[in-house]
C-alpha cells in the first residue's frame, strides 16, 4: 500500500515496544518506522525518519514524554503525537494535550483498537481513551499490578490455553492477547511463560480469588488523623530562603520513644533551622510527653532540649544501660548526643563521650551491639561532602539556581563508633571495614542477614550501590551487597535509595527488605532465598508499579490490620516544588499502605482507610508505635517544611495482638538485636527488636504480633542479643508482656 501511515514507537521498555509493533503488524495501512527508548533518541529518530505519528510513553526516564513531545513539535510541527500512559489523572491528560499531543490512551487498556486511534488522529480528531471519562473505573481493579482483563488472560494461560484459544474465548485478536501477555511479563519482571504460570500458581491466582482480593474495600481498620486533638503543634523549618541549598530538600525525622519509662510511647519531632545570615525565626525539635489519654504535652524546654540545630535523623537507645533512653540526633554540622538523666531531663554529652569535633552532613543512624558485649554501639550515615560555602550551582535552564542531585557532590563515609563502656566511644570506622568515601547514605537498617545471631547492617545509598555489611564476629564487617544481589536494581543500576526497613513479610523465617527510591525507579522489595541471596520481587508482589511514579522516603513494615502478615507503608514527596513544571509528577504525593494478603503479595489500600491519610504530602520521616495503648500500631509522619501527622489506628475487624517488651540484663538494656518468634496453629511469625530503619526516624522498641481472632499463642521464643534463648508457652493474646532476660515473663496491665 503506497500511503502507509509511518509510526515511531517511543517507550523505555523494549517488551512494550515489541508488543505494540506486533499489534500494528495486523494493520495494512500502518507501518512501524522505528523505535526509541528515551526522549533524546526519540528526537533524533523523529528528525531522521519523519514519522507521521509518534506513539509516546508519558513516563520516560530522564526527559519526560511531555517534554519530548514539546521539543519534537517545535521542530516538526506537522508530526502527530498520541500519548500512552498508565495514569488516568485529569491533570496529566490536560498537560499531555497542552504539550501538543492529539490523543491520550491508557497503555493497560489494549482492547482499544490502536490502529483505529492512529487513523483518527491522522484524520484530525482528538482521541481520548473511553475510560478517562470514568477514571474511577480503574480504581480497585488492580492487584499484582494487573488489570481485570490481564487477570482473565492470566487464568487462561494457567489453564494451558494458547493465544489463539484465549483470543477466541475472549473475542480478541491473537495479537492483542500476545500484547497483554507481554505487558504482564514486563510488569511482573518475568521473562518466560513458564515463570508466569509458576508465579500465578504460587500466588493462588485463580480468577475468582484475584478479583475478590482486588475489589475488597473493607481493610479491617482505618487511620484517623488525630494530630490536632493530640496536641501536636509542629511545623518543620528547612531554612529555605531561595538559595536552594541541598539539605533543604531532605526534611527531618521522627521517633516513638518511652523517655520517662512509664510504659507509654512519647513522641520526638526533629527540626531544621534558618541558615546563618538568613535568620527569620527560631525553631527547635519538639519532645511530647504522652498524657496517657490520647493527648501529649510539649516538654521540650523543661527536658533541656530547647536547642537550635539543623537536625536530620534520630537514634534512640540506652547507651549506658541505666534504664533510660538516650537520644542521638544527626545534623548538618555537629551531631549531638543527649543523655537521659532519668529525671525528665537530658544533658548534652557530645563532647564528653568523644563524639564531638566531627562536622558532616549526617542522616540516619542506629544503635546496635555489633560485638555482643552488652553495650550499644553507634552507626551514623553521612550523605555527601557539603557545606554552604561550597554549595554547587545547578540549574535546569542555565540561568536560575535549582537543587542539585547528589551526583554534583563527592560521597562521604559512614561512621561506626564502639562503646568503650566508660561513657565514651571509639571511632572504629577505618579498622572495622566500614570506611567507604564513595557512599551517599540516607537510610540504615539492622538485620541478621546470614542468620548467625550477629547483627549485620544494610545501608541505602543515593545513586551509589547499596551496602550490606556482614558482621564477621571479630569486630569487622565485609560488604557483601553485590554478591547478595541487593546493591543494584535488577537491571544492574544503582538507584536513589532513601529509606529502608526489614521484616519477614512472607513469614518464611527470613527477613526481607524494602528500599524506597526516586520516582520512575519503584520501591525495591527483596525476598531472601535459602542460599543467602536476594531477589527484587517488587513488580510481581504488587508494590512495584504503584510506586513507580512516586519518590519514596520513609518506609516501615508493620501489621496494620493485625492479621499476622506485615504490611508496608511508604511516604512520598518530591525534592523540589518546581518539579511539576518539568517532570509532570507532584511535589506533594499521597502516602501508600500496601496490605499484605498473607502470601507476600500486596495491594495499595491508602484510599480505603481514611480520607486524611491519602491526602498528598511532602513526606519524609515515618515511624510506628502504639501511643494509645490499645494494642495496634499507630503512625507518625513528618513532611518537609510542613507539619507532622499522627494517625491513630482503629481496628474494625476485631483482630487481636500480643506485644512484648524486652529488658536486657546481660544483653544491652534495650535488647536491641533480639529476635522474637511466636508459634500458633502451625504457623510462625518473626520480629526483630531494632533501632534505625525507615528514613531519619525510629519506631518503638516493643514488638507487636497480629494474631487475627486467636486468643492464645502456643509458644514465644526469644533469642537475646548475646545468643541466649528463652521459651514461654501458652500465652494469652490481647495483652502486653514484659520479659526480663533470665528472670522470666510477666503480663502487663496494659499493652
Amino acid at each position: 500500500m503506497p500511503n502507509k501511515i509511518s509510526v515511531l514507537l517511543v517507550d523505555d521498555h523494549s517488551l512494550v515496544r515489541r508488543g505494540f509493533r506486533r499489534m500494528l503488524e495486523d494493520e495494512p495501512d500502518i507501518s512501524v518506522a522505528g523505535e526509541a527508548g528515551d526522549g533524546e533518541e526519540a528526537i533524533r529518530l523523529s528528525e531522521k525518519l519523519r514519522p507521521r505519528v509518534i506513539l509516546m510513553d508519558c513516563a520516560l526516564p530522564g526527559m519526560s514524554g511531555l517534554d519530548t513531545t514539546r521539543r519534537i513539535l517545535e521542530k516538526l510541527p506537522d508530526t502527530i503525537v498520541l500519548m500512552l500512559s498508565m495514569h488516568t489523572e485529569e491533570t496529566l491528560v490536560r498537560q499531555a494535550l497542552e504539550s501538543g499531543a492529539r490523543g491520550y490512551m491508557l497503555k493497560n487498556a489494549i482492547d482499544l483498537e490502536l490502529g483505529t486511534a492512529i487513523r483518527k488522529v491522522v484524520a484530525g480528531e482528538i482521541v481520548l481513551d473511553p475510560q478517562l471519562s470514568h477514571p474511577t473505573a480503574l480504581k480497585g481493579e488492580r492487584d499484582y499490578g494487573l488489570t481485570t482483563r490481564e487477570l482473565e488472560i492470566l487464568q487462561l494461560i494457567v489453564d494451558g490455553k494458547s493465544n489463539k484459544e484465549i483470543a477466541a474465548q475472549l473475542k480478541l485478536s491473537a495479537n492483542t492477547v500476545a500484547v497483554h501477555r507481554a505487558n504482564m511479563m514486563d510488569a511482573l519482571g518475568i521473562h518466560k511463560t513458564a515463570e508466569l504460570v509458576v508465579y500465578a500458581i504460587r500466588n493462588g491466582c485463580s480468577l475468582g480469588s484475584l478479583n475478590a482480593f482486588s475489589q475488597t474495600s473493607n481493610a479491617g481498620f482505618k487511620l484517623v488523623d488525630v494530630t490536632a486533638r493530640a496536641g501536636l503543634q509542629f511545623r518543620h523549618n528547612s531554612g529555605a530562603y531561595g538559595g536552594k541549598l541541598l539539605p533543604e530538600t531532605l526534611g527531618a525525622g521522627c521517633a516513638f520513644l518511652d523517655y520517662d519509662r512509664d510504659g507509654w510511647q512519647d513522641i520526638l519531632l526533629l527540626n531544621g533551622m534558618d541558615w546563618p545570615g538568613r535568620k527569620r525565626q527560631r525553631s527547635t525539635l519538639r519532645l511530647y510527653r504522652n498524657n496517657r489519654n490520647g493527648t501529649f504535652s510539649d516538654v521540650t524546654r523543661s527536658a533541656g532540649l530547647d536547642i537550635e540545630m539543623y537536625g536530620m535523623g534520630i537514634a534512640v537507645g540506652d547507651y549506658n544501660n541505666d534504664g533510660y533512653t538516650d537520644i542521638l540526633i544527626t545534623c548538618v554540622g555537629q551531631n549531638r548526643l543527649f543523655r537521659n538523666t532519668g529525671k525528665g531531663t537530658f544533658v548534652d554529652v557530645t563532647k564528653a563521650t568523644g563524639l564531638g569535633g566531627r562536622s558532616g552532613f549526617s542522616t540516619s543512624a542506629l544503635w546496635f551491639d555489633f560485638d555482643r558485649d552488652g553495650l550499644l554501639d553507634l552507626f551514623i550515615c553521612n550523605y555527601v561532602k557539603w557545606s554552604a560555602e561550597h554549595d554547587v550551582f545547578c540549574s535546569l535552564d542555565g540561568k536560575h539556581k535549582s537543587y542539585c542531585t547528589p551526583e554534583a557532590y563527592r560521597g562521604e563515609t559512614c561512621w561506626l563508633f564502639h562503646n568503650r563502656g566508660n561513657g565514651t566511644f571509639e571511632d572504629v570506622t577505618a579498622t572495622s571495614g566500614i570506611f567507604d568515601s564513595s557512599s551517599k547514605s540516607l537510610g540504615v537498617a539492622m538485620l541478621d542477614y546470614d542468620q548467625d545471631g550477629w547483627p549485620d547492617l544494610l545501608v541505602a545509598n543515593d545513586t551509589q550501590p547499596n551496602k550490606l555489611y556482614r558482621n564477621l564476629r571479630n569486630g569487622t564487617f565485609k560488604d557483601v551487597a553485590v554478591d547478595a544481589g541487593i546493591a543494584f536494581s535488577a537491571e544492574g543500576k544503582a538507584r536513589a535509595g532513601m529509606g529502608v526497613d526489614v521484616a519477614d513479610f512472607d513469614n518464611s523465617g527470613a527477613a526481607g527488605v524494602a528500599i524506597t527510591n526516586f520516582d520512575n525507579e519503584m520501591i525495591g522489595l527483596y525476598r531472601r532465598s535459602a542460599n543467602g541471596t536476594y531477589a527484587d520481587v517488587a513488580a510481581q508482589s504488587g508494590v512495584g508499579l504503584p510506586s513507580k511514579d512516586k519518590l519514596g522516603f520513609g518506609c516501615i513494615f508493620l501489621d496494620a490490620d493485625l492479621d499476622g502478615s506485615p504490611d508496608l507503608v511508604s511516604v512520598n514527596g518530591h525534592i523540589d516544588d518546581t518539579v511539576r513544571n518539568v517532570r509532570n509528577v507532584g511535589y506533594a504525593q499521597p502516602p501508600q499502605l500496601f496490605l499484605n494478603n498473607g502470601k507476600g503479595v500486596f495491594r495499595d489500600i491508602a484510599s480505603e482507610i481514611g480520607p486524611e491519610f491519602v491526602q498528598p504530602k511532602v513526606g519524609r520521616g515515618l515511624a510506628y508505635g502504639d501511643f494509645d495503648g490499645d494494642g495496634d500500631l499507630d503512625i507518625l509522619m513528618t513532611t518537609n517544611n510542613g507539619p507532622a501527622f499522627l494517625f491513630r489506628n482503629d481496628q474494625l475487624a476485631g483482630n487481636r495482638s500480643i506485644r512484648v517488651r524486652l529488658v536486657g540484663t546481660k544483653s544491652n538494656r534495650d535488647a536491641i538485636g533480639a529476635s522474637v518468634r511466636i508459634f500458633h496453629g502451625g504457623t510462625s511469625q518473626l520480629r526483630l527488636v531494632k533501632g534505625g530503619s525507615s528514613y531519619l526516624s525510629q519506631s518503638e522498641l516493643p514488638v507487636t504480633f497480629g494474631v487475627g481472632k486467636r486468643d492464645r499463642v502456643d509458644r514465644l521464643v526469644i533469642q537475646w542479643p548475646n545468643g541466649r534463648t528463652e521459651e514461654y508457652k501458652d500465652l494469652a493474646t490481647g495483652r502486653g508482656y514484659e520479659c526480663v532476660e533470665e528472670k522470666g515473663i510477666e503480663p502487663l496491665t496494659t499493652f
